[in-house]
């Protein structure tokens, strides 16, 4: 016999995760305590660094077109995750992540899609080639009967009929 079994832990939320459940002792890879202080001291300075701005002599600026590429910073903070209205670079994390998932789903979709026709058109060829083998199948067993009466044996068309439904299917 083997010991008693392990008992299951209960499941906590992850100190900066609110969707994500893990056990005891465990942090998601997303919520580094290093990285959350880092992160914490870059919304600081960002903050300090904005009032600072603000307070600095405006330039007057012309807007051009150019195209904005992503934020470096597009991890979630905690204090993205600790405030009463989710930030938007939460939303956008999210929906990145989703946009993925739905991405391998879809090309597993078609992954599959393309075995299916695959293997419905070898169905199709296993089914004509069964129905061509039972024609011959029952050209043969008439073969056999009228041989079997040229030969002459009444006695034998019994047996033909046993052998006619044992090939049935």
């Amino acid at each position: 016999m083997t010991g008693p079994r392990k008992t299951l832990h209960t499941l906590q939320t992850a100190a900066g995760d609110k969707e994500n459940l893990v056990g005891p002792g465990r942090m998601l890879c997303i919520v580094d305590r290093d990285n959350l202080k880092g992160s914490l001291r870059e919304v600081n300075e960002n903050d300090k660094a904005q009032d600072q701005s603000k307070q600095l002599k405006r330039k007057k600026t012309t807007s051009r077109a150019v195209q904005a590429g992503k934020e470096k910073s597009a991890t979630v903070t905690a204090d993205d995750l600790t405030s009463e209205s989710t930030s938007e670079r939460y939303w956008e994390s999210l929906a990145e992540q989703r946009r993925i998932a739905l991405e391998a789903t879809l090309k597993e979709n078609e992954e599959l899609h393309y075995k299916n026709e695959e293997l419905s058109k070898k169905v199709a060829i296993l089914e004509e080639e069964n129905h061509t083998a039972k024609e011959l199948l029952r050209e043969s067993e008439t073969l056999v009967d009228v041989l079997k009466e040229m030969i002459g044996g009444d006695d034998t068309a019994d047996e033909s009929s046993l052998i006619d439904n044992s090939y049935e299917v």
